[in-house]
């Protein structure tokens, strides 16, 4: 049809041209040039005028969630979906980079919601609600990424970071999940040193000292060069009150890049012969808890995968 009404065009282009037929030009000169004017018209057209694809799927900044495509719509249209995806996740990355977390926030619930089989979204919705201190919705957005496809070790060990990090003890709920999340860390594929890590710190959390005795063993053999060890093994030696070796350790610390301010206090904690040498020691390690949780270590071993 379009070819039809531009052979039409140039014909009545070349009939009634008065300025062409006064310049003596041929039939077939003048096709030629209605052509090339026409072409060159065409091609300088803005690409929604000639494009037949449908526009792609606004956005609606101020509710990210508003204008989410239907399933129909999807099938549709997938490359339009896909690159609303992608401006989902641009956008929330973009505010997650000025501080605005609330903003970044909205941006990764509409992700979730767009694609609800994949833990991406999740994950980043539980971090922005993190940093916006909002913890209940950030651990029921980090579980929820736990149970869809693409789920990483990082996924994981933030999820226990956040439970961990929450004020006041663990309500039986929370521990019996942040104990499941560590079973199956430790018999995944690459999960079993990051899994000893996590169950140092709930050992730590909730004043363990059996459980931090057995992860700390199982890391000596493994991963003993660590700072995360060596900071764990300290913890340990300073709840057996032995002094002697939290002081070596506490030494191997320094040497293997331990944050300058957390060797300061395990130091503080180390040398004290006071009375009150236990309540020193207890609030030092719960600063390396805080530490751990944080990842304010230095020379982080990680083990976490790649996302894709």
């Amino acid at each position: 049809m379009f070819t039809h009404l531009l052979l039409d065009t140039i014909r009545r282009v070349c009939e009634l041209s008065p300025c062409l037929m006064a310049d003596h030009m041929s039939h077939t000169l003048c096709k030629r040039a209605a052509v090339l004017a026409l072409t060159t018209t065409l091609f300088s057209l803005p690409v929604w005028a000639a494009s037949t694809e449908a526009p792609r799927f606004p956005i609606n900044d101020r509710n990210p969630e508003e204008n989410i495509p239907s399933e129909a719509q999807r099938k549709a249209n997938p490359h339009q979906f896909r690159e609303f995806l992608r401006q989902l996740i641009d956008r929330g990355g973009a505010a997650t980079q000025r501080g605005d977390h609330l903003t970044a926030a909205r941006y990764y619930s509409a992700l979730a919601k767009a694609q609800p089989a994949e833990a991406y979204g999740f994950s980043q919705l539980c971090r922005s609600l993190e940093l916006l201190g909002e913890l209940e919705g950030a651990m029921e957005a980090c579980a929820d990424a736990l149970s869809r496809a693409g789920a990483t070790v990082d996924d994981v060990s933030h999820y226990v970071h956040v439970v961990l990090g929450k004020a006041g003890a663990l309500n039986a709920t929370e521990r019996a999940r942040v104990d499941e999340q560590i079973r199956i860390l430790r018999h995944s594929e690459g999960g079993l040193v990051i899994a000893d890590q996590l169950q140092c710190e709930l050992a730590q959390r909730v004043g363990d000292v059996a459980m931090l005795e057995e992860c700390t063993a199982s890391l000596s053999a493994v991963a003993a060069g660590d700072p995360k060890t060596i900071a764990f093994q300290w913890a340990l030696a300073m709840d057996k009150r032995e002094h002697g070796r939290a002081a070596e350790l506490l030494e191997r610390g320094r040497r293997a890049g331990l944050a300058p301010q957390l060797l300061h206090d395990m130091e503080l904690a180390t040398s004290a012969v006071s009375p009150g040498w236990r309540q020193l020691a207890g609030d030092v390690r719960l600063m390396l808890l805080a530490f751990l949780v944080g990842g304010a270590l230095l020379l982080r071993r990680s083990l976490l995968s790649p996302r894709t």
